[in-house]
C-alpha cells in the first residue's frame, strides 16, 4: 500500500445504509436520515409511556381526592407527581451540534450536506477551510443575535458554497458562489461575533471561486 493511499481517510458509513455516518447514536454511527427515524421512534415510544403513566397518576390522584373529601379532610391527601413529557431528541454530529432549541431551525438535509461536505474537504487536505466552515455554522446556530429565518438562510448559503467548492471546475457556478459570499457578508456585517469568523472563512473560499 502506498503512502498516499495510507494517508487518505475514508468517510465512515452509516450502520444501516451506505450514506456517510455523521451522528453517534449510543455506540452506533448513523446518517442524518437514519438517525431521525430511530430517534423519532424512540421519542414516540417515550410519549406513549408518558401518556400511560400520566393517566395512571391522574386517576390515582382523583381517587385520593375523593377519599380526602369523603373523610372531611381528616385523611392525609396523597398526590402522585405527574411525570414530565419526554423532550425532543438532541443529537451531536462530528462537526455541527444541533441543540433541542435549534432542531427544525435548519433542514436536516442541510446539516447532512454540510457535514458530508466538511468531511470531504478534510479528506482532500483542506483542514483549515473545513474547520472554519464548521465553526461558522456552529456560531450561526448558537447565535442569540439573529432570528431563526436568518440562521436557516445562512446555513443554506454555506451548504451551497461547500457544494460548489467540491464541484469540478467545469461544473462550478462561480458567479452564484461569489454572490452568495457577498450576501453572507451583508447579512452578518453588524454581528461582530459572526463577522470575525466569516473574515477567516472568506479568504479560504477565494481560491475556489476567485477573488
Amino acid at each position: 500500500m502506498s503512502k498516499k493511499s495510507e494517508g487518505k481517510k475514508s468517510t465512515p458509513k452509516c450502520y444501516h445504509c451506505d450514506k456517510p455516518g455523521l451522528i453517534k447514536y449510543g455506540e452506533t454511527l448513523l446518517c442524518v436520515d437514519c438517525y431521525h427515524k430511530v430517534a423519532h421512534a424512540d421519542f414516540m415510544e417515550g410519549q406513549i409511556l408518558h401518556n400511560r403513566q400520566s393517566w395512571v397518576a391522574s386517576n390515582l390522584n382523583f381517587i385520593e381526592q375523593d377519599l380526602y373529601m369523603g373523610a372531611g379532610g381528616l385523611l392525609p391527601l396523597k398526590q402522585m407527581m405527574i411525570p414530565q413529557p419526554p423532550s425532543a431528541p438532541r443529537y451531536s454530529s462530528q462537526h455541527i451540534k444541533v441543540s433541542e432549541s435549534n432542531i427544525g431551525v435548519i433542514n436536516a438535509g442541510t446539516v447532512d450536506n454540510l457535514e458530508t461536505g466538511i468531511q470531504v474537504i478534510l479528506n482532500r487536505g483542506d483542514k483549515e477551510l473545513a474547520n472554519a466552515v464548521g465553526e461558522l455554522t456552529q456560531a450561526v446556530l448558537d447565535s442569540k443575535e439573529i432570528n431563526d429565518e436568518l440562521k436557516r438562510e445562512i446555513a443554506e448559503q454555506l451548504e451551497l458554497l461547500v457544494t460548489e467548492a467540491l464541484a469540478t471546475k467545469d461544473k462550478q457556478r462561480k458567479g452564484l458562489a461569489r454572490k452568495v459570499i457577498s450576501d453572507i457578508s451583508q447579512s452578518i456585517m453588524t454581528i461582530a461575533s459572526l463577522l470575525t469568523i466569516w473574515n477567516n472563512v472568506q479568504p479560504l473560499l477565494q481560491p475556489y471561486f476567485g477573488s
